[in-house]
């Protein structure tokens, strides 16, 4: 049985939350998926929880698109990924922004 991998850039982003001080959460983003028009964002108490609803949420986008038998999309580059959400989660812009690359093996 053949491995596939999948390994897509996620772009992180780090927000102060707007009614509790000291306090953040992490929207992760995987922008090749959105442009294809899906829901490509989740977020996350910390980066751990983050990560871990990123890695769940590529799982489901590249399972939907096999079942629904259409092209996944190719991968940015790292130096090519867009970093505009398109949203605002929040009024204050990320104090903190990263890119990972993200890997699904099925």
């Amino acid at each position: 049985m053949t491995i596939q991998i999948f390994e897509y850039p996620a772009v992180f982003y780090y927000e102060k939350h707007p009614l509790i001080i000291d306090s953040f959460s992490v929207q992760v983003c995987f922008p090749d998926f959105r442009q294809e028009g899906f829901v490509s964002s989740v977020s996350g108490r910390n980066r751990v929880d983050a990560l871990a609803c990123a890695q769940e949420l590529l799982e489901t986008m590249v399972e939907h698109f096999i079942h629904d038998k259409k092209t996944i999309p190719d991968a940015s580059e790292m130096e090519k990924v867009n970093l505009d959400r398109g949203i605002n989660i929040c009024e204050a812009s990320p104090f903190r922004i990263e890119i990972e690359n993200i890997i699904y093996e099925k």
